[in-house]
C-alpha cells in the first residue's frame, strides 16, 4: 500500500512540475539569435515549405534580415547550414 500512496505522490509531483514550468529554456532547439525586434521576410518556411505567420515566435536574425520558421526544428536545421536555405528564402 505505501509503495502506491509514493507511486501516486511522485506521479502528482512530476505533472504539477511538468504543467507550471512551462516550456524549457536550454532545449534542444533553443536559439539564443532569436530576435524580438524585426519583422520577418518571408511567408514560407525555407527549410520545410510550411506557412510562417508574420507574428511567428520562431525566428532568427540572419545577415541583417529576420527569417521566421514553422517550427523550431526548422530553425535548428538552417543553423546547422544557413546558406543552404537563404538562396530559398531570396526567391
Amino acid at each position: 500500500m505505501k509503495y502506491k500512496v509514493g507511486l501516486i505522490t511522485l506521479f502528482l509531483v512530476f505533472s504539477i512540475t511538468v504543467v507550471y514550468a512551462g516550456p524549457l529554456e536550454n532545449s534542444a532547439y533553443d536559439n539564443s539569435s532569436v530576435k524580438e525586434k524585426g519583422k520577418v521576410v518571408n511567408t514560407v518556411c525555407p527549410v520545410m515549405g510550411g506557412k510562417v505567420a508574420a507574428d511567428t515566435k520562431y525566428k532568427v536574425e540572419y545577415q541583417g534580415q529576420t527569417i521566421g520558421f514553422c517550427c523550431p526544428a526548422c530553425i535548428a536545421a538552417f543553423n546547422e547550414d544557413p546558406e543552404k536555405y537563404v538562396e530559398k528564402i531570396n526567391q
